[in-house]
């Protein structure tokens, strides 16, 4: 997806300088932060990996990536339709032997919740999209499946790592940008 950002500052167009300062392209940042994640990685499982192989794999996957994601998209009507077409080509490259040589399952948001928690539904199920629920004057209870393995399980784990980059953030914020910001006897 590309897109203008307007909270960047737009240099004057002029000079020779056709590119626009605003315009941004996930396409490029996915690319980058995949290669950069795929080289620590890399590093991680063989320490002893040498520069030439890890050169020549990382961009090997830069170029499989890039392949996939297809070119940019600047319209969002057509970009859900090649969105399809993508996941579909991500899919398809899962299946060759350097990638795992398994399709990626479908991606379901509540597989993790709904592994790890059970809902007692007392009324009408609660859900904070629908309005109906809302007004049902009893609450669902939530459990854990297994409270021994509850530490275990991918929703807890993820939770933790949530708050765990919360408080790393708040850190870096209160450390640099909200230094100076403190009102006297707050």
């Amino acid at each position: 997806l590309v897109w203008s950002d307007k909270r960047l500052f737009q240099k004057r167009k002029g000079a020779g300088s056709k590119k626009d300062s605003r315009r941004v392209e996930n396409k490029e940042r996915f690319l980058d932060a995949a290669e950069a994640l795929f080289r620590k990685l890399m590093k991680y499982a063989d320490p002893r990996v040498r520069k030439p192989r890890l050169d020549a794999e990382a961009m090997a996957l830069r170029a499989d990536l890039a392949q996939d994601i297809g070119r940019p998209v600047a319209r969002i009507p057509r970009g859900k339709d090649r969105q399809k077409e993508r996941i579909a080509r991500y899919k398809l490259r899962s299946q060759q032997q350097q990638y795992g040589d398994k399709e990626i399952p479908e991606y379901d948001s509540k597989a993790w919740f709904s592994a790890a928690i059970e809902q007692h539904v007392r009324g009408l199920r609660d859900k904070p999209d629908r309005k109906l629920p809302r007004l049902d004057p009893f609450e669902d209870r939530y459990t854990w499946r297994n409270p021994r393995t509850r530490k275990q399980s991918h929703w807890f784990r993820f939770q933790e790592a949530a708050r765990a980059h919360q408080n790393e953030a708040w850190d870096i914020l209160d450390k640099g940008n909200l230094k100076g910001m403190r009102l006297p006897d707050w």
